[in-house]
This record gives structure tokens, C-alpha cells and sequence, in this order.
């Protein structure tokens, strides 16, 4: 989970501000994720325009939601408030407060071009002095969703991991009017196999809604680039054995497990939506499972062996 450092923030109602086409009267996010506790889920909605040391801007309740492993398969949902978000665009820039920095960021920037560089604020440290991550822009076009043409973007992280694995894979998407899919609304990497994020599972505001056909998340169709993966893995923690769960779509995908050292233990192939793996030879730890098919981003997912 992201830890947040606090700060002081001063603010007070504000009843005015400039129209924007971001953050929408009405706007909710909805976030899917999950860790090694459980899935999850992070809920952003739009609550009033507010000013935050003097700046303008949207307030957005967080609520977060957590299905926590209790023992014995059993499993509780824990409901908590955050921090609220605080957010405003101007012109094609989205900026974000971040607590942890105390200050406003430039975040989503809808007039990339392919090859530009980024300059990204990070919630989390690549390394001990960062606070930002460098990405490199490679795609970047319109889509057209329901009957709005949205610019979007894509973008790959181009600092190195000295533990030899990014999270969440160092890449991401950005869409107009709905921001981040494929990280959390305010994206952070690091270097750690703790959490997996799965990314946008549904948005809707007072005229427009995603919501998902088929698991989650549910990206716009028309950006090649994003094929997300979603899968299930009970009971875990595992003694013996686990069913692997996916959609039909994904049958004959791929399947890995390692060691938390990177070591690969296993490679298989997924031929059923419930695919029964013994890992009864493997010894009391924690693995990674990874699945993979063509074009489609890998999806990650904790595994703990306990007897």
C-alpha cells in the first residue's frame, strides 16, 4: 500500500471556478488493484471546487476498500476514508497537490507528442533521492469513446530498477476526461513485487460512463497499446495446489511462477478458465506468478506458500 507523509493543507470553500474539461460535476473513479493481503478497490469522487493555498481547484473524496485475509480463507472488507485529492487543469496540463511534497505537480500532460520526455512526480523513490521518474512518450492519437473523441498517450519509464523489477512495469496511459488507466490516479513506481495495480475499472460523470463488459479494469477500446490481463489465484495463501481463474479470451496464455529472487520455477500453459497448478514441491515463501498472452500487458500477482 502507499504510504502518504502529511502535511498541513489550508483550504477554504470557493464557489466559483473556470470551467474545465476535467473533473466533471458528478465524476467518479473507480480503481481495482490488488496486494499481497487481497484485492482492492480506490474510490475517487468529485465533492466540491475548492481553493488550496490560493490555487483553484477540485476537491475529490478517496475512499478505499480492502478485502483482508483473516486465516483460514477467510476474508473481511475494510472500508476507509483518505486524504482527499485535490486537482485542477490548465490548458492541456492536469496538475495534482501532493502531500508529501507540498505542492502542485504537473501529472497528466494531454499535448504530448511521441518522443517527448516527462517529467513525472513520484509518490514513491526509484532510487533514495528521486522524486520524480523520466518517461519517454511513445504513442499518442485520439480515440473516439461512445461519441468523444479523447486524446490519450502512452508512456514507458526510463530509469533503472536496481532490484531488476518495476512495478507496475514502468508504463502507463493517460486519457482525456478520464486520466490515468493503467496506475492509480496519481501514478507511482518503485522497485518492488508488493502490489500489483490492475488500473481504471470504471469512471462515469453526469453524461458520460465506463463501466467494465468483463472483470476489470475497462479501458477504452481503440488503444492497442493497453490489453490488460485479469486473473484469479485461490485459495492464497496455498498449500498444495491453486486455481488459476481467467476469462475465455485468455485461454492459452502463459504462465510463470519465481522466486522473490527472480528465479523462474515454473513455466505453463493456462488451457481452462480454472486451471489447477500443484505447488506442493515448492517450499514455504512467497512467489510471484506472472501471466503473459501476445501483445497484452502482463499481469502480476503475489503468491504465498504457507503450511
Amino acid at each position: 500500500m502507499k504510504t502518504i507523509f502529511l502535511s498541513v493543507l489550508l483550504c477554504i470553500s470557493y464557489n466559483a471556478i473556470d470551467a474545465q474539461d476535467w473533473c466533471h460535476q458528478g465524476s467518479v473513479w473507480n480503481y481495482s488493484w490488488s496486494s499481497l493481503g487481497g484485492p482492492g478497490e480506490d474510490i475517487y469522487t468529485y465533492t466540491k471546487d475548492t481553493v488550496v493555498y490560493s490555487r483553484p481547484c477540485h476537491q475529490l473524496a478517496h475512499t478505499q476498500i480492502s478485502d483482508l485475509y483473516q486465516g483460514n480463507n477467510q476474508y473481511a472488507l475494510d472500508t476507509a476514508a483518505q486524504l482527499p485529492l485535490y486537482t485542477y487543469a490548465n490548458a492541456d496540463t492536469t496538475y495534482f497537490y501532493y502531500y508529501i511534497f507540498s505542492e502542485w505537480l504537473p501529472t497528466y500532460f494531454m499535448n504530448a507528442q511521441v518522443g517527448d520526455t516527462l517529467l513525472i512526480p513520484n509518490y514513491a523513490f526509484i532510487t533514495n533521492s528521486d522524486t520524480s521518474v523520466l518517461a519517454i512518450v511513445d504513442s499518442a492519437d485520439n480515440v473516439l469513446i461512445d461519441t468523444n473523441h479523447l486524446r490519450y498517450y502512452t508512456f514507458h519509464i526510463i530509469d533503472s530498477c536496481p532490484l531488476g523489477m518495476l512495478y507496475q512495469q514502468g508504463k502507463a496511459t493517460v486519457v482525456e476526461r478520464l486520466g490515468m488507466i493503467s496506475n492509480d490516479m496519481v501514478p507511482f513506481w518503485h522497485c518492488t513485487t508488493d502490489d500489483t495495480y490492475y488500473g481504471l475499472c470504471s469512471y462515469q460523470d453526469s453524461s458520460f460512463v465506463i463501466t467494465p463488459s468483463i472483470g476489470c479494469p475497462s479501458l477504452p477500446t481503440g488503444i492497442n497499446e493497453i490489453k490488460p490481463i485479469s486473473f484469479r489465484c485461490q485459495p492464497n495463501p496455498a498449500q498444495d495446489e491453486v486455481t488459476i481463474s481467467i476469462d475465455g479470451s485468455m485461454i492459452r496464455a502463459s504462465l510463470s511462477i519465481s522466486d522473490i529472487d527472480g528465479r523462474n520455477i515454473l513455466d505453463t500453459q493456462l488451457t481452462n478458465i480454472d486451471n489447477k497448478i500443484q505447488v506442493s514441491d515448492l517450499a514455504n515463501g512467497i512467489y510471484l506468478l506472472t501471466i503473459s498472452q501476445n501483445e497484452r500487458q502482463a499481469a502480476s500477482r503475489k503468491l504465498v506458500i504457507a503450511r
